[in-house]
């Protein structure tokens, strides 16, 4: 079951970052004040623990900042990265560090054992994922620096995703589930204290930011909030309910439908967003999807 839970959330992951891309490139939106609106709301879900009993148990809360504060920087980083590089090309990239660091993590302080069959699956979607991150700009030059990134990026959602899982399986599934987001909201009100986010509630950035949203569709920023609401919450069930590595892995199937919706989208709807994309790129990352589908066997 948390097979499919994580495919659909994934599949909504997949409509997220798209959205995201377009959100950042087209309106230059700031990463950090991005990442301020992606995660200040998650304060909300505090107001759960009014009808939810929860833990006072220091670990508790600590565990609960590793997780949600790591979540903060791995979301910042990983705008920064796509806002700079293609949507199709870099979180394939950041995918599969999240991968290799969650394994490493998850062995170390989770005790997770996997077996053969679900270690060679994961090792094809990671291999997968590196090929779909495969790039070369128009000029021939590979951005190596925004995989640098990419790879920050990967290790503190890799910690992120590890600490949450303690969460789970140590004080069970919900409580686990409203600390580690309610203190990522916490991590988004502290981003509040740098000026280039403050100033954005000033009169001359409000109406900035009115103009703005003649050009872009308020509509098209919420559809991407609420979808990766909901694909957040399937995917942190499905790491409770299974193993975190092998539902991180998983992610080889989000980048196999990004590759495709950005095809399509590169030649019918170029308007919306474009991709360069060349003969060799599509030949890798069609191979790339074969390695995905053949991994996501092998793990079920």
């Amino acid at each position: 079951m948390w097979i499919l839970i994580a495919l659909i959330g994934y599949a909504l992951f997949a409509v997220v970052f798209i959205l995201d891309k377009r959100i950042l490139t087209n309106e230059k939106q700031s990463p950090i004040v991005y990442t301020f609106y992606s995660t200040v709301f998650l304060l909300l879900v505090g107001l759960a623990w009014f009808f939810i009993p929860f833990s006072f148990d220091p670990k508790f809360w600590l565990v609960s900042l590793i997780s949600g504060f790591t979540f903060i920087v791995g979301l910042y980083t990983m705008f920064v990265a796509v806002s700079k590089s293609e949507a199709s090309h870099i979180d394939p990239f950041i995918g599969a560090m999240i991968t290799v660091t969650t394994f490493f993590l998850a062995r170390f302080f989770l005790n997770e054992a996997l077996t053969i069959r679900q270690m060679a699956g994961i090792g094809l979607l990671i291999v997968a994922s590196v090929f779909l991150s495969f790039k070369k700009t128009p000029q021939n030059k590979t951005h190596w620096r925004w995989y640098a990134i990419g790879i920050v990026a990967g290790i503190f959602f890799g910690i992120s995703n590890v600490s949450a899982k303690y969460l789970y399986d140590t004080f069970s599934f919900i409580p686990g589930l409203i600390g580690s987001r309610f203190a990522a909201g916490l991590g988004g009100l502290v981003l509040l204290l740098l000026p280039s986010v403050w100033k954005t509630f000033l009169p001359s950035a409000k109406k900035s930011a009115k103009v703005s949203t003649t050009k872009q569709p308020l509509g098209l920023v919420a559809l991407d909030k609420v979808c990766g609401l909901i694909a957040i919450l399937l995917l942190q069930w499905a790491t409770a309910l299974g193993s975190v590595t092998a539902v991180n892995a998983l992610a080889g199937w989000q980048y196999a439908l990004m590759f495709v919706i950005i095809l399509v989208l590169s030649h019918r709807r170029s308007n919306f967003l474009r991709e360069y994309l060349t003969k060799r790129e599509i030949i890798v990352e069609t191979a790339a999807l074969v390695l995905v589908i053949i991994g996501l066997v092998l793990i079920i």
